[in-house]
């Protein structure tokens, strides 16, 4: 997996985005309580398709912008986030496409200023019940956050940039007690500064999953994964291949339509074997969950761990894996109040001489629902970051609130 994708998927998670998740809060999507339709966003309806536009403007203090271990510059941050969902259904055919804009802005740090985007499109073909065929395509301009365990370190250079091109597949076969995952994945990063050619690559995934029902609804799995790493560039240093393939397997448990309980947790090994022989290869535990607990109608428990190889383009580093663990609480409060909070620790290590890098990150936000228009989401964020390297270290605060409107 690239850091990169990685970085999505668990912002996804930490933040509270999620693809099934209820319209009505942002920020506890996992909540299984009932969409008021009082504050329910209906969008706008042309014809067979469905535009749901939204703007969010938010207002933020960082006491760390470049997460420095000492003497950190504090900002104001300014934010604007347009954004277009549009669905669709014909017959047993549905279309989603999706976009979005940040629009970042620093009161005195200037060149922090930035815009960042995602588009993607997507369709999903019901065969025949129990059997689907999906695929989507995705364009992201990435903004490095600069408190990236391999950013760029200069402040006078603004933050990196990255283009990243996507393209995915998923079937899915279901029959009486037994069900088959397909999933293909290729993904390729652009960095657009000259200086960064070296991070340029292209990713190809593909991951099989075989499961029995063992209950009404849990099964049994075994997933194989495969993954290829394609660098454009070889190693600026010297000069050989830094391609490698990664493989391995994993066991576990889904659980599906379950109104306590859902999401997936499996655990493996993986092979990472490169193709010069500079690099050495090496196994280690693969670890892929993402469980919902649902012990009341209003309040979810969202637990997600990760463990694997993810690129890594630092001086000196071969090759790196990283161990993720987090937990999230969504609660309503009342029918038009939403909060969460979560914990999150993530060890970054690479099998060379650089030193593992530890950071814990806390996170706590409400959001309330002032109308089918208007909702406001207030925010707060601490991370930590501990390492035996004296440049590594950090401590940031962040503070956000934000208006949302939408059509």
């Amino acid at each position: 997996m690239s850091k990169y994708a990685k970085k999505l998927l668990w912002l996804s998670v930490l933040l509270g985005w999620n693809g099934a998740a209820r319209a009505q809060s942002t920020i506890a999507p996992a909540v299984d309580s009932p969409d008021n339709p009082e504050y329910v966003n209906r969008g706008v309806q042309l014809g067979s398709i469905k535009l749901v536009p939204t703007f969010d403007f938010a207002t933020e203090y960082n006491d760390n912008v470049y997460a420095a271990p000492n003497n950190g510059s504090s900002d104001a941050v300014f934010i604007a986030s347009p954004q277009l969902r549009a669905t669709s259904s014909r017959g047993n055919i549905d279309f989603n496409a999706f976009g979005r804009m940040n629009i970042t802005r620093f009161a005195s740090l200037k060149t922090e200023n930035s815009v960042a985007a995602a588009t993607s499109a997507g369709v999903l073909w019901r065969a025949r019940e129990g059997v689907s065929l999906g695929g989507d395509v995705g364009y992201n301009r990435l903004v490095e956050d600069r408190g990236d365990v391999e950013r760029l370190r200069n402040p006078a250079s603004g933050p990196r940039l990255t283009e990243m091109l996507s393209a995915s597949m998923k079937f899915r076969h279901e029959r009486g007690r037994l069900r088959f995952d397909l999933n293909g994945l290729v993904q390729k990063y652009d960095a657009l500064a000259a200086r960064d050619d070296d991070r340029d690559f292209t990713t190809y995934s593909l991951a099989a999953k075989a499961g029995t029902r063992i209950t009404g609804t849990t099964y049994i799995t075994a997933t194989a994964f495969v993954s290829h790493r394609d660098f454009r560039i070889p190693d600026l240093a010297g000069g050989f291949s830094r391609n490698s393939n990664t493989y391995g397997a994993r066991a576990g448990l889904d659980f599906t339509s379950n109104a306590f309980l859902d999401g997936h947790i499996g655990v493996g090994v993986f092979r990472f074997n490169a193709t010069a022989a500079e690099i050495e290869d090496h196994t280690g535990i693969s670890v892929d969950a993402n469980i919902t607990y649902r012990p009341r109608r209003r309040t979810a428990i969202v637990i997600n761990a990760f463990q694997g190889d993810v690129a890594t383009f630092r001086l000196g580093a071969a090759a790196r894996t990283d161990t993720q663990v987090g937990v999230t609480l969504q609660q309503e409060v009342r029918h038009n109040l939403f909060g969460s909070a979560g914990l999150s620790w993530l060890k970054n290590e690479y099998r060379t001489r650089v030193n593992a890098l530890r950071t814990v990150q806390a996170q706590g936000k409400m959001e309330l629902l002032i109308s089918r228009q208007f909702s406001t989401i207030a925010s707060v964020t601490y991370a930590k970051r501990t390492s035996d390297n004296p440049i590594e270290p950090f401590e940031r605060f962040r503070a956000n609130i934000a208006l949302r409107f939408a059509v």
